[in-house]
């Protein structure tokens, strides 16, 4: 069994569960932690004290999912959808960062400006046949090696 001390900021739902944005007290980060993982919780008034300057905003603004990194920065994501996908994509937007750059009856392409995490990986490859990543390349040939590793376990 684990502990850790944390310092409680936020909680955020992503994809029906729940997380708790915290600080960890030994090595002042913010973090994500899974409450479905969490147990035998105890509550040490002593050591919680309010951060100012925590803004889970800012933190969030470019994440897809529960991921945030630390040492990176967002990256401009244009990826193209077939119609019907387009469809979706307009009315459930994939981020808040969507923009659409080409809107016809060939294709959606947006822009997304966020951290390629493994979460928005799992979401792209979820979507199939339905979605081309066009930039970046380096995440294109990621989900591309993805891809031919499924393929070799049939």
């Amino acid at each position: 069994m684990f502990f850790y001390y944390l310092c409680p900021f936020a909680l955020k739902e992503f994809k029906h569960r729940w997380y708790l944005a915290a600080r960890d007290i030994y090595d002042e980060r913010v973090k994500i932690y899974d409450l479905d993982r969490m147990s035998d919780l105890e509550t040490l008034e002593n050591h919680f004290s309010e951060d100012a300057d925590f803004d889970m905003d800012k933190i969030e603004k470019h994440c897809f999912g529960i991921i945030v990194p630390r040492d990176e920065e967002p990256q401009n994501a244009v990826l193209s959808f077939n119609p019907l996908q387009g469809k979706y994509i307009k009315s459930l937007p994939l981020h808040e960062t969507q923009k659409i750059l080409i809107d016809n009856n060939k294709e959606l392409r947006i822009c997304l400006n966020i951290y390629l995490t493994h979460d928005f990986k799992m979401e792209i490859l979820s979507m199939g046949e339905n979605v081309k990543i066009i930039e970046p390349k380096s995440f294109a040939d990621e989900i591309k090696a993805t891809y031919r590793a499924a393929l070799k376990r049939y």
